[in-house]
């Protein structure tokens, strides 16, 4: 029996491992590891000049010439339109792209992870989220014009799709994130030897980009209504994050900046507690690497939190302060297996073979 081929671009190759591109590798090393990928073959397109750090054991890397991109070579935009998708065109391939571009005239999927520059309208609005949200609305545009099959992290993200850009519920799926790749990484304890006042135990942490969404003013209110709690925040900062570029200024707060998943590791099995306040949120990771982790979590009751978490974790209200914390951490929640043994990236990739089946 001749195997369908699949291509899947490779464009979650070219930027730092944030959500997207941390779903992206993990989705794809998830297909690679099955024992089988059914009727079949897996091909990855990347520039051809691009350095794949990533070892594959059954899907083949393939290199395309970006001559024809007259761009920046750093951000290569235009890549999937240009090179990935004629790539896939010729050769009558199904197509994967988990960035959000719609294929063009190729069977396949997108992946859309959630809308928040559209539907979030706390989000200001600079030059970036403003590119993205226009290109969330020519996206939007080419689905329903192609009843293009789009992916999502979770039914409220699916919801937010279908209120938002009418889409059509049914050429919308629903495959989540998994956490065993925190199971791999090896903690680096060294991180402690830089943050000379952060004692494993005693810390409450923070982990995400620091963008207005993630609503870290709800960390620094609380940390002022706490001063004798130390707080850890982890992640690439954005200066409109803090009113009128503020920075940092309580005593109690520890900005680490962007750290490697080694140090990530560390800091959240040091933590007393793993705070996320996000106001908005297509699935919610840290949460879940804390869990697998045997970590106390906490998290705000906002768009898709609850229905991922249900009862295995805490909830508060993010735009209340005055929180407890102590209460907090003593309250009583679920044991995590269930949602552990639901949220596999295992499970994601044997769905993405069933999501294949129904095209």
């Amino acid at each position: 029996m001749n195997k369908q081929l699949v291509v899947i671009d490779g464009a979650y190759l070219f930027g730092p491992l944030n959500g997207i591109n941390r779903y992206s590798r993990e989705v794809v090393l998830a297909i690679d590891s099955l024992e089988s990928r059914g009727k079949y073959i897996f091909q990855i397109v990347v520039p051809e000049n691009l350095k794949v750090e990533v070892k594959f054991k059954n899907i083949e890397v393939v290199g395309i010439n970006t001559s024809i991109l007259k761009c920046d070579e750093a951000s290569l935009r235009g890549w999937t339109r240009k090179c990935a998708e004629p790539y896939a065109r010729r050769h009558k391939a199904y197509f994967m792209n988990f960035t959000g571009s719609v294929p063009l005239l190729l069977k396949g999927y997108t992946c859309l992870h959630d809308i928040r520059p559209i539907c979030f309208d706390r989000e200001k609005v600079g030059r970036k989220p403003r590119f993205f949200k226009i290109k969330f609305i020519i996206n939007s545009i080419f689905a329903k014009l192609l009843g293009s099959k789009i992916v999502t992290l979770t039914e409220y993200s699916k919801k937010t799709i279908v209120d938002y850009l009418k889409i059509k519920s049914k050429n919308i799926s629903v495959n989540a994130c998994g956490w065993e790749h925190i199971e791999g990484t090896i903690e680096d304890i060294s991180i402690f030897d830089k943050l000379t006042n952060v004692v494993p135990g005693q810390y409450y942490f923070s982990l995400g980009s620091l963008a207005p969404h993630k609503n870290y003013r709800w960390i620094l209110e609380v940390a002022r209504r706490n001063p004798k709690c130390v707080f850890v925040i982890a992640g690439g900062k954005e200066l409109d994050v803090w009113d009128d570029n503020q920075q940092v200024k309580e005593s109690n707060i520890i900005y680490t900046g962007r750290i490697s998943d080694d140090e990530m590791k560390a800091l959240l099995k040091g933590c007393k507690m793993l705070l996320f306040p996000s106001l908005f949120e297509g699935f919610g990771l840290p949460p879940l690497e804390a869990l697998a982790l045997g970590k106390k979590v906490a998290v705000a009751s906002s768009s898709c939190l609850p229905e991922v978490f249900e009862d295995t974790v805490s909830y508060f209200n993010p735009y209340d302060y005055d929180v407890n914390l102590n209460e907090l951490y003593r309250q009583e929640v679920d044991s995590p297996s269930k949602i552990l043994e639901k949220y596999t990236w295992h499970n994601n990739a044997l769905n993405w073979i069933k999501l294949l089946d129904e095209l």
